[in-house]
């Protein structure tokens, strides 16, 4: 039994007044015990529990840091002290899951098959855990292995000639994904972008099968939602006391409606000062610059030290640094841009980045070449981090 189907087994009869992020949550702190400081459940993000309770996502890589935590008798006293009409509905709802499951031993029971899943999911291999969740997401839909042998050569072919003619910038698919979202009609700076959008979808489906990129699944205001998650989360921890993503984030937008065709030269340089109070490494990083990542890095460092903070906030140094108030246009998109990218992935859980469905995914920043693909590379990282 997949956790997707335990979870969506007991959500009707146990969840109460939880949504499904909540309740997939709750399931897993029922049934581990830690005094981790750095407790995974609690830092995990509830995108994250909704693609682990839908299916979407195998819960592998949780299953893994998670089983050495594992207390079958929490869980267990989580059912029992349940009522009695609940207790009926999990035996009515896992009977064919459980031999001799019965009111009397639905706790036990049930704690067992929970532990099962998360130690079976822990060792399964990445393809069964991937052909168990299309499984379950399958659809009613003629698949391309049910196509004529013609139509499916033809299928695969016109597949191969794209990965071959782009497999320097391959990497770049969830992008191309991205752009598709954003404007199908659009014309592209890079051509990649454009040929992947005018690709079929049968075609589509099987590149990213054969480079092993998600599919990536967009609803319908998840943009706006992302930015608005985003600059909530950037100012209650501090790194910024302005608000930069004014007017509907319009100058992080500039970047792919005004000034796409501009040319970033270089992606993320190392021109700030660092913030050296790492004890022994101090004075070795003194005078020493850094990027705008390892300052965020190490401010947010800074903040967990207890010290008083005398170090100015991420996003007001980059402001101040850079004459942000004053520059041309285009030179703030880029900004905007690189700071999302990397804060990004500085402070949101980087145990995402390690979920084996981005493990395949990495983009050398020296394929950032425009602002249009910064644009989309920060567009990726905000549905990484939030998956709206």
């Amino acid at each position: 039994m997949l956790f997707c189907e335990f979870a969506r087994h007991l959500y009707p009869i146990v969840s109460g007044d939880m949504n499904t992020d909540e309740f997939t949550q709750e399931l897993f702190r029922k049934i581990t015990q830690t005094d981790n400081e750095e407790n995974i459940i609690e830092n995990t993000v509830f995108s994250t529990y909704r693609s682990y309770y839908s299916g979407e996502r195998s819960i592998k890589q949780f299953a893994k840091k998670i089983r050495k935590n594992i207390e079958p008798a929490c869980f267990m006293t989580y059912i029992d002290d349940l009522s009695d009409e609940a207790r009926e509905q999990i035996v009515q709802a896992f009977s064919s899951e459980c031999n001799d499951l019965t009111v009397m031993n639905v706790g036990e029971k049930m704690a067992d098959l929970f532990k099962s899943i998360i130690i079976e999911a822990s060792e399964a291999s990445s393809k069964s855990q991937n052909k168990a969740a299309t499984q379950q997401n399958h659809t009613k839909k003629k698949s391309i292995s049910e196509k004529d042998p013609i139509e499916n050569e033809a299928i695969f072919l016109e597949a191969q000639k794209f990965c071959m003619m782009y497999e320097n910038e391959i990497s770049l698919l969830p992008l191309c994904q991205i752009a598709f979202f954003i404007d199908p009609l659009h014309k592209n700076i890079r051509q990649m972008y454009s040929d992947y959008i005018l690709l079929s979808s049968e075609v589509k489906k099987k590149v990213l099968e054969m480079k092993d990129v998600p599919t990536l699944i967009f609803s319908e205001k998840w943009i706006e939602k992302a930015i608005a998650a985003y600059e909530k989360q950037v100012i209650e921890l501090g790194l910024t006391s302005r608000s930069f993503l004014y007017e509907g984030a319009k100058y992080f937008h500039y970047a792919y409606n005004r000034y796409s065709q501009i040319q970033v030269n270089e992606f993320n340089p190392c021109i700030f000062d660092r913030i050296y109070l790492r004890g022994m490494t101090a004075g070795f990083l003194k005078n020493k610059k850094c990027t705008i990542s390892s300052y965020i890095e190490d401010y947010l460092y800074y903040q967990k030290t207890g010290e008083e903070i005398i170090y100015d906030p991420p996003m007001d140094y980059l402001w101040d640094k850079m004459n942000l108030g004053n520059c041309p246009e285009h030179e703030l998109s880029y900004w905007i841009c690189l700071f999302i990218i990397t804060s990004c992935y500085q402070i949101m859980n980087k145990s995402i980045y390690e979920d084996e469905k981005w493990e395949n995914i990495y983009i050398h920043s020296n394929l950032i070449q425009t602002l249009e693909d910064m644009y989309y590379y920060a567009l990726l990282q905000l549905y990484r981090t939030y998956e709206l």
